[in-house]
């Protein structure tokens, strides 16, 4: 369908939309929330979570792989959760389901059953016994 925006014609004001601006929003409002997996903001609220799980990037790679079907996502979740850039893992499966997190959420979300879905969906298993060796070299390095 054709699509003028309301701003660029000289009939509107700041502020109006026509019908078919109204019926286009809902159309690809519709789709962004057909394909956003969790509405979370990255307002960070939720943290620090007590077990290091980093809660909105782990929302945040979930909805980018929905999103934009960025499978790559799937390799930069396993390594920037897996502590080998530094620090502790802030992976998805660090989570006790304390719950802590879920009573500080104005988005009320349901944090631990979304993780367990980044946790199924991004992780990549195979890596997991590498990760893990990687983590032990670098341990006994220093």
């Amino acid at each position: 369908f054709s699509i003028t925006l309301a701003a660029t014609r000289p009939e509107s004001s700041p502020g109006m939309l026509s019908e078919d601006d109204r019926a286009m929003m809902a159309h690809i409002s519709s789709i962004y929330s057909r394909l956003m997996r969790v509405g979370c903001t990255g307002c960070s609220y939720c943290m620090p979570c007590p077990f290091g799980v980093d809660i909105p990037y782990a929302f945040s790679a979930l909805n980018t792989l929905h999103l934009f079907d960025d499978r790559h996502v799937r390799y930069q979740y396993s390594l920037h959760s897996s502590g080998l850039s530094g620090g502790r893992s802030s992976a998805a499966s660090n989570c006790t389901e304390c719950g802590v997190c879920e009573k500080k959420c104005p988005q009320a979300i349901e944090i631990r059953k979304m993780l367990k879905v980044v946790d199924a969906e991004l992780t990549m298993k195979a890596l997991k016994p590498l990760l893990g060796l990687m983590r032990l070299v670098r341990k006994i390095r220093g």
